[in-house]
């Protein structure tokens, strides 16, 4: 038993030797400080998840404002566009009365899209659009008429229908009742 005992003492002496190697270079705490250096971690610790959480905030309102910085920058786009487009329609409009041209629905013929613009928001290849449709629309150039407005002119005008029916007599009377029974029979 005395080699046991032997054994158990060498092997106590040597994990002793190595706790004492181990903690030969650091430096001894007291509890009192280490509780202190804990105590410094942990309100350390809450001062930085207080931050992050401040960080966290202040990005979302970041996301937020670029989000909306983002949608009015497209708004900002499609207004932008629509007042390009009501001055290229303008443009035309004023091309069409210098024609002759009263016609409205003419205006939907002309390729607006094809319109390109300057710098400052000018249209700049109108009169290029203008000469391509004249050509290619010649029919609506002749004669300073269009189908539309000599169509209209062709119609018969609207008879007075202010007529004193007192004054009429019974045979004019007749024929004028009869023409508005016929009339309304059309509608």
């Amino acid at each position: 038993m005395t080699t046991e005992t032997s054994a158990t003492a060498s092997a106590e002496s040597t994990t002793e030797s190595k706790i004492e190697t181990k903690t030969a270079g650091a430096a001894k705490f007291s509890f009192e400080e280490l509780e202190k250096y804990r105590e410094e971690a942990i309100s350390d610790n809450i001062k930085l998840r207080e931050k992050n959480s401040e960080y966290k905030k202040q990005m979302q309102q970041l996301e937020t404002q670029a989000r909306k910085g983002a949608e009015l920058e497209e708004q900002l786009t499609k207004v932008e566009q629509q007042a390009r487009q009501r001055v290229a329609k303008a443009e035309f409009k004023a091309l069409l009365k210098h024609s002759g041209i009263d016609d409205p629905d003419v205006l939907k013929l002309l390729p607006l899209e094809s319109v390109e613009y300057d710098d400052e928001g000018e249209p700049s290849n109108v009169e290029a659009i203008w000469t391509t449709f004249q050509e290619s629309k010649k029919y609506l150039f002749n004669a300073k008429t269009n189908t539309s407005t000599a169509a209209i002119k062709a119609a018969p005008e609207p008879k007075n229908v202010s007529v004193d029916w007192n004054t009429l007599s019974d045979e004019e009377f007749d024929a004028r009742r009869a023409e508005m029974h016929k009339a309304q029979r059309r509608q």
